[in-house]
């Protein structure tokens, strides 16, 4: 849930480095940012959104100007909540220190490491990046040794830097979607991909593979339920908007026991149903092509079959 936004550029000018400066430093993680070369004029630009979610599972997306951001032994002292955290850079590229060693980070790469833990951040001119923030616990219980510091990087040119980056640039929509309960299952998944990183059971790549699907199958049906008026959206119209194949569509749903085709025609029938529920101006006919249908017999005989009744029942 989008808790917070703001921009740089609704304050003054000159004002505006120290603004984002003293919100960094003010928040339940403590950061110092940093000039880093920046230009004195104080005009600098960034652009935040700060979502929340169930379990105390947050993420913030920062996009604008690079400056250093630094989390040493001052900051921890201020606030380290027994928290991780995983920064996920979705179109620039950036430097960061950690635990005493500097690693380089592309696009689509994911660090990760412990809020009690000293970090520091620099990126190129620009930075494009999200920054999640959820409860240490979830990853501690997939440790062989839990009381280890997890700090590392998980490369995205590797098949488990694929599987991560994939599924945290899913994750936020999916946890707009879901239950308090859904959303730790989900954040676990995360623990678990670090976990893997950190030389977890190959085993438990199966676990977070079926994660990612189970994701990419709500966005879809997501997608179904918001276009489903629409009398060209077909299977495979889904699978291309989606960049899938057919055949690895229809894989992501046999795990629910339904074909596409299906989930889309009940998608339009519930659609239907709601519309005569409010007793619409129009006829029949009417409502079943708003939902996207294109034949009036096929509409009765999936209505009939679907819920036990005619459509003309609810007038």
């Amino acid at each position: 849930m989008l808790i917070d936004r703001w921009s740089t550029l609704a304050v003054p000018r000159p004002a505006r480095f120290d603004v984002m400066r003293d919100m960094l430093m003010q928040g339940a993680i403590p950061i110092r940012l940093e000039r880093d070369g920046l230009d004195r004029d104080g005009g600098f630009i960034a652009h935040v959104e700060v979502h929340g979610f169930a379990g105390g599972v947050g993420m913030v997306r920062n996009l604008g100007q690079a400056a250093s951001g630094v989390r040493g032994a001052a900051e921890i002292a201020r606030g380290a909540p027994d928290c991780l955290w995983a920064i996920r850079y979705r179109r620039t590229s950036g430097r960061i220190a950690l635990n005493g060693r500097e690693i380089e980070v592309r696009p689509g790469d994911i660090v990760y490491g412990d809020c009690g833990v000293a970090v520091s951040a620099s990126g190129s001119p620009f930075v494009d990046f999200d920054q999640w923030v959820f409860p240490a616990g979830l990853l501690r219980d997939l440790l062989a040794r839990p009381d280890s510091d997890p700090v590392g990087i998980i490369r995205h040119t590797t098949p488990l830097g694929r599987l991560a980056s994939d599924y945290l640039a899913h994750l936020p929509a999916a946890l707009d979607m879901v239950s308090p309960d859904d959303a730790c299952s989900l954040m676990r998944h995360v623990a678990t991909l670090i976990a893997l990183d950190r030389g977890l059971s190959a085993d438990a790549g199966e676990v977070a593979q079926a994660s990612l699907g189970d994701l990419r199958l709500r966005e879809i049906v997501r997608y179904i339920d918001k276009h489903c008026a629409d009398p060209r959206l077909t299977p495979r119209s889904i699978a291309q908007a989606q960049g899938l194949s057919e055949r690895a569509l229809q894989r992501l749903f046999e795990r629910t026991g339904k074909s596409c085709a299906r989930v889309l025609l009940e998608a339009r029938l519930n659609a239907a149903q709601a519309l005569l529920r409010q007793r619409p101006a129009g006829t029949i006919a009417d409502v079943a092509f708003a939902c996207g249908f294109d034949s009036l017999s096929s509409f009765y005989r999936n209505f009939r079959a679907h819920f036990g009744h005619a459509p003309g029942d609810l007038l």
